[in-house]
């Protein structure tokens, strides 16, 4: 089977998905982790927008927002793909570093036709240095590959700037379909809609690099062991016919019959409340500028636990309010702007990528900073930067661009909504000096801080 080019091996990262199968994260997740790798800490990666984090040394990806068994995480560089498998799987480090170095040492020694005893019943095969083969008994084999070709449809990664975060509802028992797809995946795949209709539309006031991020609110677990008790019942009195259909009855429409109940009525929509509010809790702590909207999205049962939700909100006449803020003037509106963030230097930001190495380079094209995030990829590759640092570069640009694009606007809107307030508070003190003068009567205004 065919393998990669002699040469270097690039390594990338990949996590055991969900549904079993081998996934590589996005290119800017895989290089941090890279990047993160080489520093040699044992630290706690984001990934996939900030929804699960990779711990690194224990090779573990763990959900942030909700419960999720955790999964593995490989360093990949060697893959193979057995006769049941349907994509190619990675094999595990420590195997993968074994054959990586008996191939060097053929291309070396320049000796072929070698076999390599794995120790877990299986031989490898190294025949040139484009067939290698691994052999299990006599006849069933599995086609093995050197590093990983499919680079280029990896996707790049999501945008580091969000503008609107929506919390998901599910319905009867989790099920998020017809295809009984799981709330999460479902989740995953509105999240893909979004990003796709974001990028083919032209949407007005929308920042460039902002996105839509769906978080689900998963519920069901709040009955306990109760739907699987009532389970239990209601299968000693069912018919064996069309036993598929009343299976899913019973598992779906059961939850219609808790929710019905006042006790867990009340139940449910007090989880639901609670689990919406200690996720916007840790999105905050993990996007403490977050300026955006949130807004709320139910399916099929959840709808109708979203309405009681908001339908028992209070109104803003019953909420005490606040303690009047101190008086905003003209003079300090720039105080409320929020300051624009510094760009890292040259060698910081190369560092991070794992390209010190370039500095030498991009010092030589008397450059800095701010003159490596107007470069195009046409720039990096005629100064001889090779693909793979020219694309964690052009990841870094992009993310850059982004970040200040968003923080130029919130210093604008920061901006705007001062010199409203101030309006304000400069009507209300000419208001209360006319009533003093008795020409109009005072009315209550309370100057409050933009939130």
């Amino acid at each position: 089977f065919h393998t990669s080019p002699v040469g270097l091996l690039r390594p990338y990262w990949f996590y055991s998905s969900r549904r079993g199968y081998w996934t590589p994260f996005s290119l800017t997740d895989s290089n941090n982790l890279e990047a993160a790798h080489a520093s040699g800490d044992d630290v706690i990666v984001a990934t996939d927008g900030g929804r699960y984090d990779v711990q690194l040394h224990r090779r573990r990806r763990c959900a942030v927002y909700w419960s999720e068994p955790e999964t593995e995480v490989r360093r990949t560089t060697w893959f193979y793909k057995g006769e049941e498998d349907r994509y190619f799987v990675p094999y595990p480090e420590s195997t993968a570093e074994k054959l990586e170095g008996e191939y060097q040492s053929c291309l070396q020694s320049r000796v072929w036709n070698k076999w390599i005893d794995l120790g877990d019943g299986s031989a490898m095969a190294y025949h040139n240095p484009s067939v290698i083969v691994q052999h299990f008994g006599q006849t069933q084999t599995r086609h093995v590959k050197r590093g990983f070709d499919e680079a280029d449809q990896m996707e790049q990664g999501e945008f580091p700037v969000i503008e609107h975060v929506i919390f998901v509802i599910h319905g009867l028992a989790s099920a998020a379909d017809d295809r009984h797809q799981s709330t999460l995946d479902a989740v995953d795949d509105f999240r893909l809609v979004a990003e796709a209709l974001l990028h083919s539309h032209q949407l007005p006031n929308r920042s460039p690099g902002g996105r839509v991020e769906f978080l689900p609110v998963l519920w069901h677990s709040v009955l306990g062991d109760d739907p699987r008790v009532v389970n239990d019942r209601l299968k000693t009195v069912n018919l064996a016919s069309i036993s598929r259909l009343r299976d899913f009855n019973n598992h779906s429409l059961i939850d219609l019959m808790f929710y019905a109940s006042p006790i867990y009525c009340e139940k449910i929509v007090n989880s639901v409340s609670s689990e919406m509010n200690r996720i916007f809790a840790i999105f905050m702590t993990r996007n403490p500028g977050f300026t955006g909207t949130v807004s709320v999205m139910g399916h099929s049962l959840g709808s109708c636990i979203l309405f009681d939700v908001l339908a028992h909100q209070k109104s803003s006449e019953e909420v005490s309010p606040p303690e009047p803020e101190e008086t905003l003037s003209s003079e300090n509106v720039e105080e409320e702007a929020e300051p624009e963030a510094s760009l890292p230097s040259l060698e910081e930001g190369l560092g991070r990528l794992g390209l010190s190495d370039s500095l030498s380079k991009f010092e030589a094209e008397q450059m800095d900073i701010d003159t490596l995030i107007m470069c195009s990829g046409e720039d990096l590759k005629e100064m001889g930067i090779p693909l793979g640092p020219r694309k964690k570069l052009l990841g870094f640009i992009k993310e850059q661009q982004a970040v200040q694009e968003e923080i130029k606007r919130r210093k604008v809107e920061a901006k705007e909504r001062a010199e409203a307030k101030a309006r304000l508070e400069a009507q209300r003190l000419a208001a209360e000096e006319a009533a003093l003068q008795g020409d109009a009567p005072i009315r209550e205004f309370k100057c409050r801080k933009a939130g």
